[in-house]
């Protein structure tokens, strides 16, 4: 997915990618020997290569779906803002 945003930079193709480019951020900022610690927890506690996805960070009430409990509800509810957005689109009530 981050391939297809060229827009998007630095782009990592995988969660476990985007953890070790940190750690090398950390690396060249940070030489105190403390940071030996954090770097060693940061490396026993890397995200899995699993694939990268795009999030944005707007966390409004809004735009947080929930379904506690119901394994369809953010599905229904996703439903129910397409409706929406549907009848806004074409004057409907």
């Amino acid at each position: 997915m981050a391939n297809e945003l060229p827009w998007l930079e630095p782009r990592y193709s995988t969660c476990r990618d985007h953890a070790l480019d940190a750690i090398r951020a950390f690396d060249e900022i940070c030489d105190e020997p403390e940071a030996a610690d954090a770097r060693a927890w940061m490396q026993e506690h890397l995200p899995p290569a699993a694939p990268s996805t795009f999030l944005h960070g707007d966390l409004l009430g809004q735009n947080i779906l929930l379904g506690l409990g119901e394994s369809d509800a953010p599905a229904q509810q996703l439903q129910f803002l397409r409706n929406l957005l549907r009848r806004a689109s074409t004057g409907a009530s």
